[in-house]
């Protein structure tokens, strides 16, 4: 994750994540989202070729791979091999 950008984030911030770069996901301890949308920033490159698509997969609770307390996760997966991948993206939370 590059950092959460504080102008465009509300009630996220950079002590809220907990990057577990073995698995390449973001675990974020709050807030407490009813639903998560997570969308990839195709102006940054991440380390995707050319003809490589990134993907952002999000789900609500801990997941596999995230400590407890997670409120909500993203994993960045390259879609070509399901390899994990860091990607950049945005999250919209319904609160």
């Amino acid at each position: 994750m590059e950092s959460v950008d504080p102008a465009r984030s509300f009630g996220i911030t950079d002590a809220d994540n907990v990057r577990i770069s073995i698995y390449e996901t973001d675990c974020y301890l709050g807030p407490n989202p009813k639903g998560i949308q997570v969308s990839v920033d195709y102006t940054v490159g991440g380390g995707f070729g050319i003809n490589d698509v990134p993907l952002a997969l999000a789900g609500l609770g801990s997941g596999s791979y995230c400590p407890p307390g997670t409120k909500f996760y993203v994993v960045g997966v390259k879609a070509q091999d399901g390899s994990r991948r860091p990607v950049a993206y945005f999250l919209s939370l319904v609160l």
